[in-house]
């Protein structure tokens, strides 16, 4: 389960009161599922804990062609499973004013590799990841 219904300009309080009600209401219906949440970037240590219903984190990360510190810091805050819920790189090359699809292959080929070099299968920290393409 992937609960990431927040579009609505609430606040940071009501954002997380719903995702722990949400996570509660499937949980109570579900229990052999995990359940997840999306935060853009690594999501400060007081959101983790303050989530406790919530299994698993994924990140949005739109940072070039590394994810940067992003990883190491969800790390540091949490050892709950984490997962690249988006990541890859725009067509469109401002430098050309024109769609660039060697660049974005290029982005999209280092940024995969970096969450296979990351993975869990080789006991690190990424569940894997979902390429969004744009």
């Amino acid at each position: 389960w992937n609960y990431n219904g927040l579009y609505k300009h609430w606040g940071l309080a009501q954002s997380m009161a719903r995702v722990r009600e949400v996570a509660q209401i499937i949980k109570s219906i579900d229990n052999a599922h995990p359940v997840a949440t999306i935060y853009g970037s690594a999501p400060p240590r007081h959101i983790i804990d303050g989530l406790p219903e919530v299994d698993a984190w994924g990140m949005n990360v739109y940072s070039g062609l590394s994810f940067g510190n992003s990883i190491d810091a969800f790390a540091q805050r949490s050892g709950k499973p984490l997962f690249m819920a988006e990541y890859g790189a725009d067509a469109f090359n401002a430098n050309r004013g024109a769609e660039d699809d060697e660049a974005q292959a290029h982005a999209t080929r280092v940024l995969s590799e970096e969450v296979a070099r990351r993975s869990s299968v080789h006991g690190r920290e990424l569940l894997g990841g979902f390429l969004f393409e744009f």
